[in-house]
């Protein structure tokens, strides 16, 4: 794999079939295999997209888990609802492990 100066071409490919496929189907999980080929064509090193391609695709779940304990929390405060440490630490919690199941 060579990328010159201006990568434009190589961004293009990637966005045309990885960004594609993610932007309609809305799921990480969805994406890998597509992600996995991509890879396999740019000639890029097995070792290396064969690992971090899923565990990618797992770490990005914890930006849905901060999203849902953030809005939960701005909602409960909008409604005047006092909320503890403990308690949104438990809301964290939850909001991970259901995250990591969706």
């Amino acid at each position: 794999l060579k990328i010159g100066r201006y990568p434009f071409a190589l961004v293009l490919t990637c966005l045309r079939e990885s960004g594609m496929t993610a932007f309609f189907t809305r799921s990480s999980a969805a994406n890998i295999p597509v992600n996995l080929q991509l890879c396999e064509r740019l000639g890029l090193h097995e070792d290396t997209y064969s690992v971090s391609i899923p565990l990618g695709a797992t770490i990005n779940m914890a930006g849905a888990a901060i999203t849902i304990t953030v809005l939960t929390l701005a909602a409960v405060h909008t409604l005047g609802i006092a909320v503890d440490v403990p308690t949104a630490i438990l809301l964290s919690v939850v909001a991970s492990i259901c995250a990591c199941g969706a």
